[in-house]
């Protein structure tokens, strides 16, 4: 197997480069799966405290840059007879529109920041990154996993 970095060069899976890059793809994935594990946490310890309020989109901002596009989403709710305007949420799905109302999680000691749980994407994106760079390691390990347990070496047992 050979992985190809870059355009015109390939490097066989079992050299030093490829041992690398399957070592990189292995760590990065185990850092943002517990990155994932920890906000999953650290958002249940607080989801009995969150209060739920609804909001009005009150715009969507547009961003193009090269063939990427950008939406940052505000919205103006109220809480305990404050009211927050153009609040700028973290999240966009394409079912968004502008004077919609939607229901937002919050923390009452910090009313102007909505709270959402993202950490089950990072879980998701870390567990593909580990998989694939355990996969890699055992691939570029493999004639030696290969050789090391197909040798039959006879013992006596007399």
């Amino acid at each position: 197997m050979r992985i190809r970095f870059g355009f015109t060069k390939y490097y066989p899976i079992q050299s030093p480069q490829g041992r690398l890059i399957s070592g990189i793809f292995l760590a990065l994935g185990i850092l943002v799966l517990l990155a994932g594990v920890f906000l999953s946490w650290r958002y249940s310890r607080i989801e009995d405290e969150l209060v739920s309020v609804q909001a009005v989109i009150e715009r969507i901002d547009v961003t193009h840059r090269g063939d990427d596009t950008d939406h940052d989403v505000y919205v103006s709710y109220s809480y305990r007879g404050e009211n927050y305007d153009n609040i700028r949420l973290n999240q966009y799905a394409s079912s968004m529109d502008v004077g919609e109302r939607i229901t937002l999680q919050i923390h009452p000691d910090n009313p102007a920041e909505p709270v959402s749980n993202n950490g089950w994407i990072l879980f998701f994106i870390g567990g593909i990154f580990t998989l694939l760079g355990g996969c890699l390691s055992v691939a570029s390990r493999w004639d030696r996993l290969k050789d090391r347990f197909s040798r039959k070496e006879e013992y006596d047992l007399y």
